[in-house]
């Protein structure tokens, strides 16, 4: 049975293509319409057998509580799971497409299946084809677009080396298995002493602090050891018999800072910039993994070297090699998991005729790379105590990262629908929550879900108005044209991604805002505010609650830069307050964003225009049809007894009402048509009774009916309405704003609408 195929229908299983510890790997293919494509399907067992549960019954567990042991592993393997999928859209870090985690009811039983890009293993790579210069430094300038990536969204990868390296057919690489990095902000503890560690910085080997540049110092010690023909620093040359002992001296050289000698197969300038990113001490690297690749780009550009020389020989094994991950070195290893599988690499078949095995300096370090088979008989008896620690330990670490890495995968998205929402002209995606209605525009995508008197919406566009740019100039905010921005598109002031600068100015232009609309103190309105890292992309985070007496509203906003251009993810919840859960749900959301940045030109994008005042070309008849009234055009249109609402949102929190009623009241009379000042007196005293104040009023023609115009205002709002009498009824003609817009006035423009209204009413 093909479980695969019954997980994803579309998908069915070509061949299985690597194993570990703690499951399979399998390559699969999807045909639509003629067309062919592959991926990689790891699938993981959790436990891995039922040895693993007797040992825990043995111990004296019962059922519920190796229940929870087994799930709190799940659970933390899918917090690792999640680095990589926040990670997909970087270009050089292996994809995950997809995933689905099993549960058998009732068992101690989790199946967990990743569906990831289909790529080869660098180890398999080497063995078939080896290496150029021109090559190796194209690897060196992907990985360090990998980190890149990985520093923006405050990843430590801290396990770079040739094993998790992939080559994509396409003569890029990409990093994979993030089954041992942690973020930033929870690897400042000396605690971890995890990765591999020929490759591993002084500093964590040590157990002190560290940062990402013990990333680039494993990206130099990889990039040296392929210029120095498969050599770690220190080691004999490749011409040279090397022994078992030969990688511990020469750990322990690297460890004690010795001075690193330049790989064999690099001129003096590709040295340079190898030996400063491994160097000792974390102050002397290179700070970022974009100085790295500006250094790695202009030897590529400016130095003459042969490009097509081979610098690392394909292996031509003598018979058949079992790999770390159970095939054979013959077979195919095209896919290895991003996670825990391995191949076999060339450069460990190095034969030893060395005895047994000495403790290293420092401590106890673990299995060496180089640490192989030997021939001799007790070479060999001698490596077995060695072998078994060894595998214990990559047990433990494909253990940890198999009960670390689930948690992102089952993560709850069955909020979301399956379907992304897409804004072509912004070239903007994201999943938005499911059962929601959508409505999508060319600009802007918003979902909206009501219930009772609370409604929510999440949306998502681009402020076509304003620049996302700074003065420079303390606590001020510049906001630029379009034109301006081309001008000064070059000057440095618009960075692609949130700032702390623009932040601040964010901050300041809210504050600003409340205070003009009398929102009060902006610390009790502001319940959030900082910076965060999605996908890699930084957002600024500004959550803000507003009450404007009976209306109350809670906002949520995530903001980037892109092009000089503002653009912004809106949760907004009116009624009441955000909760836990609506949180969450936004930050799925977010975590669904998929951001084409080519195709996101501000000064190539005209907002569309809207007039709040223009009239449908259609009018609505009243209830009974003794009236028809044409409404606002952009106005979402809802009839009652009485009459027709029209509700318009013109802000964040501002609501435009327009309404035409029609109601009987004992207070008119006999009066059939127009307006009187007996009536006028009686709707001052209702307003004043209701707890409104009078801004305005006064006795008016329009058109040729009579009317009495009432400005009036309270804790809901800011009404202007023009009444009069038809047929022995009150007629209101109406306009109200509500939420932030509460302070304003009623423009003029607004009035006049009215006025076109009436005077163009269908009256019978």
């Amino acid at each position: 049975m093909d479980v695969i195929h019954q997980i994803w229908p579309n998908w069915t299983t070509v061949n299985e293509i690597g194993e570990g510890a703690f499951g399979k790997v399998y390559k699969v293919k999807r045909e639509d319409l003629g067309n062919v494509s592959y991926s990689a399907v790891k699938v993981m067992h959790i436990p891995k057998d039922n040895s693993e549960i007797n040992d825990l019954y043995h111990s004296g567990m019962d059922f519920d509580s190796i229940h929870t042991y087994f799930e709190d592993m799940v659970q933390n393997l899918l917090n690792e799971i999640q680095i990589m999928e926040s990670l997909k859209s970087a270009t050089n870090i292996v994809a995950i497409e997809d995933y689905q985690v099993v549960n058998r009811k009732d068992e101690i039983s989790w199946d967990i299946y990743i569906r990831m890009e289909l790529v080869q293993d660098l180890g398999s790579f080497l063995a078939e084809k080896g290496m150029t210069r021109q090559q190796i430094l194209r690897l060196g300038m992907d990985m360090c677009q990998a980190l890149i990536a990985c520093e923006r969204a405050n990843v430590i990868h801290r396990d770079i080396k040739v094993d998790n390296v992939f080559f994509n057919g396409f003569d890029s690489f990409k990093l994979g298995d993030f089954g041992i990095s942690k973020q930033l902000e929870k690897t400042q503890s000396a605690l971890s002493q995890k990765g591999t560690n020929m490759y591993m910085a002084p500093e964590v080997f040590r157990a002190e602090k560290y940062d990402h540049t013990v990333d680039i110092y494993s990206l130099g010690i990889m990039l040296y050891r392929l210029l120095n023909r498969g050599r770690f620093p220190f080691q004999p040359p490749a011409d040279k018999q090397m022994f078992a002992n030969d990688s511990q001296k020469a750990m322990a050289q690297r460890l004690g800072n010795a001075p690193m000698p330049a790989p064999a197969m690099a001129d003096e300038q590709l040295s340079a910039i190898i030996l400063k990113a491994c160097a000792y001490q974390a102050k002397d690297r290179y700070q970022s993994a974009r100085d790295m690749l500006a250094a790695l780009t202009e030897y590529q550009q400016t130095v003459r070297y042969d490009g097509s020389e081979m610098v690392l020989a394909k292996m031509e094994p003598r018979g058949k090699v079992v790999n770390r991950s159970g095939n054979l070195s013959g077979q195919n290893n095209s896919t290895v998991a991003a996670f825990q599988g391995k191949t076999c690499d060339s450069k460990n078949l190095s034969q030893s005729q060395s005895g047994r095995l000495t403790p290293p300096v420092g401590g106890d370090i673990g299995e060496m790379e180089e640490d192989k088979h030997g021939e001799g008989k007790r070479a060999g008896l001698g490596r077995k105590p060695v072998m078994i620690a060894g595998i214990a330990f990559l047990t433990v670490i494909l253990g940890v990262a198999g009960f670390l890495t689930v948690r992102y995968l089952t993560r709850d998205t069955s909020g979301l629908a399956k379907q992304y929402t897409t804004v072509d002209k912004l070239q903007i995606s994201a999943r938005m929550p499911k059962g929601w209605e959508v409505t999508v525009d060319e600009d802007k995508a918003v979902a909206t879900y009501k219930k009772g008197k609370v409604s929510k919406s999440i949306s998502f566009s681009m402020d076509f108005d304003n620049a996302a740019l700074e003065s420079g100039e303390e606590n001020s905010v510049r906001l630029q044209s379009v034109k301006d921005i081309i001008k000064e598109k070059d000057n440095g002031l618009a960075p692609d991604g949130a700032s702390e600068k623009y932040a601040h100015t964010r901050l300041t232009s809210t504050a600003w805002k409340m205070a003009a609309l009398g929102g009060g103190n902006l610390e009790d309105a502001i319940e959030e505010s900082r910076l965060y890292t999605i996908n890699g992309r930084n957002y600024y985070y500004l959550q803000s609650y507003t009450k404007y007496g009976e209306y109350k509203a809670d906002s949520a906003y995530y903001y980037t830069v892109q092009d000089a251009a503002e653009i912004y993810f809106l949760f907004n919840v009116v009624g009441t307050k955000m909760t836990k859960a609506d949180k969450k749900l936004f930050d799925a959301v977010m975590g669904s964003v998929r951001m084409n940045t080519e195709g996101i030109k501000y000064y190539t994008l005209t907002k569309k225009k809207v007039d709040p005042y223009a009239l449908a070309d259609k009018s609505t008849s009243l209830k009974g049809g003794a009236l028809s009234v044409t409404m606002p055009k952009e106005y979402q249109i809802t009839e009652n007894d009485n009459g027709i609402v029209g509700t318009y949102k013109d802000s964040l929190v501002g609501i435009n009402e327009v309404s035409v009623t029609l109601e009987e009241e004992d207070w008119i009379g006999d009066f059939a048509d127009g307006m009187n000042d007996a009536i006028a007196q009686k709707l001052l005293e209702q307003m004043l009774a209701q707890g409104k104040t009078i801004n305005h009023k006064e006795h008016v023609l329009v058109g040729s009916r009579a009317c009495y115009a009432v400005g009036s205002s309270d804790s809901t709002g800011r009404s202007f309405t023009y009444y009069s009498v038809y047929q022995g009824k009150l007629l209101a003609f109406t306009y109200k704003v509500s939420g932030s817009d509460a302070g304003s006035t009623i423009s003029d423009s607004a009035k006049e609408m009215l006025r076109t209204m009436i005077t163009g009413a269908g009256y019978q």
